[in-house]
């Protein structure tokens, strides 16, 4: 019990939404307080999220948002993440329990390695997201919601040298947040996440393409609804380096 300092560094809708997540369970516990600092890329969504009340406080660079925290939440796009851990691994606290929610959990376990000084520890996760958002398709900071968790999962791949209480920290943080936890093999996983996510991103991508190239684009562009903005969102929302 009492105060728990936690560091989220990206502040899209997912990092937004671990936010206010913990500040709802602040509220709900007031024995259990969260403080959040947030770190985003641009400051503008940074300065939404703590509009929002996501954050408490924001910090100006990675190694800021991360310093003598308890619980560092890398939710960075994932062509950051790499240059995350290389700006946090000196700054992280001894105990300090990393829970990243990068796409793919093998190479971020990786760079953990390379980066973060003995004494911290990273849990990789991924959310399985409340079904009520499943087919919004919109990732920005203006839709985080405090329930995206809810009635989902949380993914846990702890390394094979994962410490038990990391581990159980990671479980019971999903839990706060509103998601089941449940265990995946980080190998399988990342075989997971290439068919759920990078092969939709491809067929958007692809189709995209295919249209673009169609003599009829000019005019069939103009029926463009919600169907063909959910197919090839990918084009409008994520980096390329991100894909």
């Amino acid at each position: 019990m009492g105060t728990i300092q936690v560091g989220i560094l990206g502040m899209g809708r997912l990092g937004a939404s671990v936010g206010l997540a913990l500040k709802r369970a602040s509220k709900a516990n007031p024995r259990q307080e969260f403080v959040v600092t947030g770190y985003g890329l641009a400051g503008e969504t940074t300065n939404e999220a703590k509009r929002l009340g996501a954050v408490d406080a924001i910090a100006l660079s990675p190694a800021e948002a991360a310093s003598s925290k308890e619980i560092v939440v890398m939710a960075l796009p994932y062509a950051d993440v790499r240059e995350g851990y290389r700006q946090i691994g000196a700054s992280l606290k001894e105990g300090a329990v990393v829970l990243d929610m990068s796409p793919l959990a093998l190479p971020s376990m990786g760079w953990s390695k390379q980066f973060m000084k003995a004494g911290a520890h990273m849990i990789a996760l991924t959310a399985v997201l409340n079904p009520k958002y499943l087919f919004d398709g919109l990732d920005d900071i203006e839709h985080a919601a405090e329930d995206l968790f809810d009635k989902g999962a949380m993914l846990l791949m702890p390394a094979p040298d994962a410490v038990r209480e990391a581990v159980e920290l990671a479980s019971d943080f999903s839990e706060i947040i509103g998601a089941a936890p449940r265990f995946a093999d980080p190998y399988e996983h990342d075989g997971w996440i290439a068919a759920v996510e990078g092969l939709p991103a491809l067929l958007g991508v692809a189709s995209f393409y295919a249209l673009y190239a169609y003599d009829g684009w000019n005019d069939a562009q103009r029926a463009g609804n919600p169907s063909f903005g959910r197919l090839t969102h990918h084009l409008a929302d994520t980096h390329p380096d991100d894909l």
